[in-house]
């Protein structure tokens, strides 16, 4: 198995610290943010429409834009969820397949869901998290929120945690709140127009995890 290790760490090594692999996640975020621009456009025309006007919408069943941006928020975020899972589960291939095709022990960092998402990534200015962390957590706020509803003891005890800790308002309504938008905010995304640059900060986090997997940067002794 040998003659294919070249080949295997080359494959990992393009992983980690390219910026390749992402170009699905872009395009369908990229459609996303089409659409909630439309809706942010539509957002500032109703907040100078009188409030007769607005319940006429309701009783229209049309559709808020509020309501439309928060979820375009969300569904970006859940996208932005499942490429920080893609990469938590590459570590865990990358050390079976080293150790396999090797035919050496890895001498393999910490590399759960919670150590990755703890111990890399930029840490938010001025507060104890990191960007990497909030992004989850704002992810799982939003896909579970209706499914937790106003009761506490439901609501995932490090998400609740984290998310409170930037003063969002997770006993609201999710689109009264706006926690879709102010949870941008907090990692300095001010417009879902930016949205893209969740990926670059998955990105940067991929390639702070790929230099501390020590193999991958050092060639071993195939004697």
């Amino acid at each position: 198995m040998r003659k294919y290790y070249d080949f295997i760490m080359n494959d990992y090594q393009k992983y980690f610290f390219q910026d390749g692999n992402v170009e699905w996640y872009e395009k369908t975020i990229k459609a996303l943010i089409d659409s909630a621009t439309y809706f942010e456009e539509q957002k500032k025309i109703e907040d100078n429409e009188p409030i007769y006007m607005k319940l006429n919408k309701i009783d229209n069943r049309e559709i808020a834009p509020v309501f439309a941006i928060e979820n375009q928020i969300g569904l970006i975020l859940v996208l932005c969820q499942t490429y920080q899972t893609n990469i938590i589960n590459k570590v865990r291939c990358f050390y079976k397949d080293y150790e396999y095709f090797s035919e050496q022990k890895a001498s393999a960092i910490p590399h759960k869901k919670q150590d990755l998402l703890n111990s890399y990534g930029k840490i938010i200015t001025g507060a104890k998290y990191r960007n990497i962390q909030f992004i989850d957590a704002l992810s799982n706020y939003y896909k579970h929120h209706d499914e937790w509803g106003d009761d506490k003891n439901r609501q995932n005890a490090r998400t609740k945690e984290i998310l409170e800790y930037f003063k969002l308002d997770i006993d609201m309504n999710i689109y009264w709140a706006q926690n879709m938008t102010n949870g941008l905010k907090v990692l300095g995304i001010e417009t879902v127009t930016e949205s893209l640059l969740l990926l670059s900060m998955i990105n940067d986090w991929k390639k702070e995890i790929g230099k501390s997997i020590v193999e991958l940067n050092v060639s071993i002794n195939k004697n």
